[in-house]
């Protein structure tokens, strides 16, 4: 038994007895003064039966339950009671999120060496798909190249198998990191080229934008997989290529596509043949030049908001000659008119004239769109320029 003295229990905290461990100062804040935040921290050992822990750490956050998983992994001599708290912790991580502003992102690699340790090599092949998804993203490579040691090839595919079927872009990115990991052991070099054809499958179960919004290492590392992994067919690099670019975009091909194939030493048939897509595309492009505009005359918005607004402008915006126009008014009245203009695509700037009374809005068409376009076709122009030469010196 644990002897506990009367003058160790907590029965009441006087915070203006301390001093606070951080301040926080908003400064000057113009007409009010500033913000002043103290924060204490205490710390107090709680004592509770062992089943209460439970119901205590239920919705808590995950550093905190992983913090607990910590301790099991560290505990000598693990009863019934300390492998039921650990598939508790396991379940409930993924069940809630950090949710303090000061939470720091939870580290979730100590899970796998708890699963290693207690040598549960069978977790995800009896775990929900909910927590086989949740983790696989969540632990390194490193933890399912050390349990494909543990358990048989079967097993592991079977692991795979469930995760094929997901349509998730994020389980397809982990999955191109652990190919990678996995080509990089001559044993397991046949694993590797499996998953990677099995990438083809995958890919079809989520919107072809999503290889659009993938980050430049995420292409990176699928143009390494084309480049480096044996036994992928002629076949899979086309359709690949297809599918990327299903949804080819202009942004796209200028700040991801090229930035990348530019400098990567990934080079493979999906290389080339997404060159080849991102080249026709700008030949497109650039058949048509835009041409500068004749007149004055503007498209009028289609614009339900400030109707009055639009009723005044719509002469001026419609002339071919008159390039300006003043509207002299109260400043209630110019802003309705400046708030018309900046909530419509139309190419019009502002200045105010504070010479007379009321002040004047002067209001003045640019050939902004025109512009815009040219600059975009030079760039289409200048990018098709630079793919030509580099599909030269590739073949």
């Amino acid at each position: 038994y644990l002897s506990i003295d009367q003058e160790m229990l907590i029965t009441s905290l006087q915070l203006d007895d301390e001093e606070p461990l951080e301040r926080e100062n908003s400064g000057y804040m113009g007409n009010y003064g500033p913000d002043v935040e103290y924060w204490y921290y205490f710390g107090a050992i709680v004592l509770c039966s062992k089943e209460t822990v439970f119901t205590i750490l239920k919705g808590k956050e995950p550093n905190l339950l992983l913090e607990w998983l910590a301790y099991l992994v560290q505990k000598e001599n693990l009863n019934e009671l300390d492998c039921r708290l650990a598939t508790f912790l396991l379940e409930e991580c993924m069940l809630v999120k950090n949710t303090s502003f000061k939470s720091k992102e939870a580290d979730y690699q100590i899970v796998a060496q708890w699963l290693m340790k207690n040598q549960d090599y069978q977790y995800f092949m009896n775990s929900t798909l909910e927590q086989l998804i949740f983790y696989f993203q969540k632990l390194d490579e490193d933890y399912w190249l050390q349990l494909l040691k543990h358990t048989s090839p079967d097993s592991f595919r079977a692991i795979l198998n469930r995760l094929a079927e997901v349509s998730d872009i994020t389980i397809f990115t982990k999955w191109m990191k652990l190919v990678l990991v996995l080509n990089q052991h001559g044993d397991l070099k046949d694993l590797a080229s499996a998953m990677a054809v099995q990438m083809l499958p995958m890919s079809l179960k989520f919107p072809a934008t999503e290889f659009l919004i993938m980050n430049e290492n995420t292409l990176s590392n699928l143009f390494q997989i084309a480049h480096s992994v044996n036994h992928i067919s002629n076949t899979w690099h086309q359709e690949m290529a297809e599918r990327i670019g299903t949804e080819l975009h202009r942004g796209f091909i200028h700040k991801k596509l090229f930035t990348l194939l530019f400098k990567t030493s990934f080079h493979s048939q999906l290389t080339k043949q997404l060159t080849h897509m991102g080249k026709i595309f700008l030949e497109e492009s650039i058949k048509i030049k835009p041409e500068a505009p004749k007149d004055w005359r503007l498209p009028m918005p289609t614009m339900k908001h400030a109707p009055k607004a639009w009723a005044i402008l719509q002469p001026f915006i419609e002339s071919p000659t008159i390039s300006t126009y003043d509207y002299k008014a109260i400043k209630s009245d110019r802003e309705l008119m400046e708030e018309a203009i900046l909530s419509a695509p139309i190419d019009l700037k502002m200045e105010t004239i504070r010479k007379g009374s009321p002040h004047t809005l002067r209001i003045t068409k640019t050939h902004g769109h025109y512009h815009r376009a040219l600059k975009k076709w030079e760039e289409d122009k200048d990018l098709l320029e630079r793919i030509t030469k580099e599909l030269m010196h590739m073949e």
